[in-house]
């Protein structure tokens, strides 16, 4: 399994891209999980992981981790007791792979807070990225402002 996680904008996705177009698509799947909505789920958390581990000889390729739930939930103020218990579950899923012969690959996408910024612009500029904006950020830098 492989993780691609990292900051808005560090190229994550890219590399997923790449990491697709040069293998053989018989033998990998790739899965992008969505952070929003799973409150309201009525699967467990982790289950969109649990769904799509790979059988034995192939790969499966994983746009957002399941440390994402964890980091939202703390910058948003919604660290309870079930974030907590978040950890164990985590660490016991790893495990639990690990013992299954499963290698797991995890890539972290870091970008300083300018490159960042200087990326969110570029995306504000250009017709065909814009979509990759969240609302509000678009509210906040209308075209040709300076963030």
């Amino acid at each position: 399994m492989v993780l691609f996680e990292g900051w808005e904008g560090s190229g994550c996705k890219s590399a997923l891209r790449n990491f697709a177009g040069a293998w053989d698509p018989c033998f990998f799947s790739a899965h992008c999980v969505r952070s929003d909505g799973f409150e309201q789920s009525d699967r467990h958390w982790l289950a969109p992981y649990w769904t799509a581990l790979p059988v034995a000889g192939r790969t499966t390729l994983f746009y957002r981790s399941w440390y994402r739930r964890l980091v939202e939930r703390r910058v948003e103020g919604l660290a309870d007791k079930d974030w907590y218990r978040a950890f164990d579950e985590i660490n016991e899923f790893e495990a639990q792979q690990a013992e299954h012969g499963t290698l797991l690959v995890k890539l972290f996408f870091h970008i300083s807070s300018d490159v960042q910024r200087q990326r969110r612009r570029e995306r504000q500029e250009h017709d065909w990225e814009r979509w990759l904006l969240r609302g509000d950020e678009l509210a906040r830098f209308p075209t040709g402002t300076n963030m």
